[in-house]
C-alpha cells in the first residue's frame, strides 16, 4: 500500500487491477479522498489519478452491472470522531473518474447498499438509524427518498445483497431481522 488504510473499500478493473477506494489512516486520525491501484502484473501499488470529493471511509456499495461503483454514505473523521456522511457518487473504475450523485435523506456510516434494479437501491443501517433511503437513477443522476418501514429495525443491519424484482437479502443481528426485504410498491415502507 502507498498508505496503511482501514474500512476502504476494493473492486476489481475488467483489467484485473484492484483499485482501493477511500478509509481511514492507521491511526483513524484521518479519511483518505484518494483513490489507490494495485497492478496485479507489476505487484505494486500506485495513486490513482481520481480523487474522491470528499475524504471518506466505511461507505455503503454496490456494483452497478455496467461495473460502476455506487458509494453511499460513510464517514468523515478528525481527531479520531467520525462524523456520517449522506454524500453519495459513482466511482467508474475503468475510466479512474468520478461522478456525484445525490445526497440521501440521512447520513449514514457503514451499513448496506442493494441494488434492486438497474436503476433502484436501498441503503440500509449504518449509524444509529432506522431510516432507509430508497435511491433511483436518471441517467447518472441519483434522487434519494428516505422513510422509515413498519416493523422493521434498520439499525440492526449488518449487510445485505440486492436481489431483484426490488428484493433485497438482508443479514440483520438476529433471525428477526434476517431474511428477504421486499420495497412496497404502494410505498408505505
Amino acid at each position: 500500500l502507498v498508505s496503511r488504510r482501514s474500512r476502504h473499500v476494493a473492486m476489481r478493473r475488467h483489467d484485473g487491477a484492484v483499485v482501493l477506494v477511500g478509509g481511514f489512516d492507521a491511526g483513524r486520525d484521518a479519511a483518505f479522498d484518494s483513490i489507490e491501484v494495485y497492478s496485479p502484473t507489476t505487484r505494486a501499488f500506485g495513486v490513482d489519478q481520481a480523487v474522491l470529493p470528499v475524504a471518506l471511509g466505511a461507505p455503503a456499495t454496490a456494483r452497478s452491472a455496467n461495473g460502476d461503483l455506487l458509494l453511499v454514505g460513510g464517514a468523515s473523521v478528525s481527531g479520531g470522531v467520525e462524523t456520517p456522511l449522506a454524500t453519495t457518487g459513482f466511482f467508474l473504475p475503468d475510466a479512474s473518474a468520478l461522478a456525484p450523485g445525490g445526497d440521501l435523506s440521512v447520513a449514514r456510516s457503514g451499513g448496506c447498499l442493494g441494488l434492486i434494479s438497474s436503476t433502484d437501491a436501498v441503503a440500509f443501517g449504518g449509524t444509529a438509524t432506522n431510516q432507509l433511503d430508497l435511491g433511483h437513477a436518471d441517467g447518472n443522476t441519483w434522487s434519494w427518498t428516505g422513510f422509515a418501514p413498519a416493523d422493521f429495525d434498520s439499525t440492526a443491519v449488518l449487510g445485505c445483497l440486492g436481489l431483484s424484482s426490488g428484493s433485497v437479502f438482508v443479514l440483520g443481528t438476529s433471525t428477526a431481522t434476517t431474511g428477504l426485504w421486499v420495497y412496497p410498491t404502494d410505498g408505505t415502507g
